[in-house]
């Protein structure tokens, strides 16, 4: 499978994933549309795709070796990386955190949700759970929480690390000069 034919292929997964609702033990889940994107609900996402055999619906045209050859080298959490954050054409926050505290998580989705709001159309902004998904954030080097990675046409051109990340990133932002 060439890599065009596969980044096409995750891309239209992505914009599936906007509109499918699952079935998860009988009860039907949600999964909100924010302007934060949480990569842990993406993940869950292809996760109860694979599990109901329906990954192969939402993709557009394959062969049974594609879909074999996709299931068997990309995890859920890749896919749900690759169609989230490296496919987008606008500068991307990726912020990685440690969802051990509650109050601090809502905190923070709440900060991001405020920044999201003020940059719509200028900046994408995600979350990701550093110990749900801990091979994105060991593939990134995430050696500390919260790390703030700033992509744009999918390199890394900013990182900010610690308690103060936040403050940081909206100083970033406000200069706007890296975008």
């Amino acid at each position: 499978m060439s890599y065009k034919y596969f980044f096409t292929v995750v891309l239209f997964l992505f914009l599936c994933l906007l509109f499918v609702k699952y079935q998860a033990n009988g009860d039907e889940k949600d999964i909100s549309l924010s302007s934060v994107i949480d990569l842990v609900e993406s993940t869950y996402i292809i996760r109860q795709l694979i599990k109901e055999n329906t990954l192969e619906s939402v993709l557009e045209e394959h062969d049974p070796e594609q879909l074999a050859l996709l299931l068997d080298n990309i995890s859920p959490a890749s896919m749900a990386f690759e169609s989230e954050v490296l496919t987008t054409t606008i500068p991307l926050v990726a912020v990685c955190y440690c969802n051990n505290d509650d109050a601090g998580h809502a905190l923070l989705v709440q900060q991001l949700e405020n920044l999201a709001l003020k940059y719509a159309d200028e900046v994408k902004f995600v979350i990701v759970d550093a110990i749900r998904l801990f091979s994105l954030a060991q593939d990134a080097d995430i050696t500390t929480t919260p790390t703030i990675l700033i992509i744009k046409d999918r390199e890394i051109i900013d990182r900010l690390e610690g308690n103060n990340s936040m403050n940081s990133l909206e100083q970033v932002l406000n200069t706007q000069e890296q975008f």
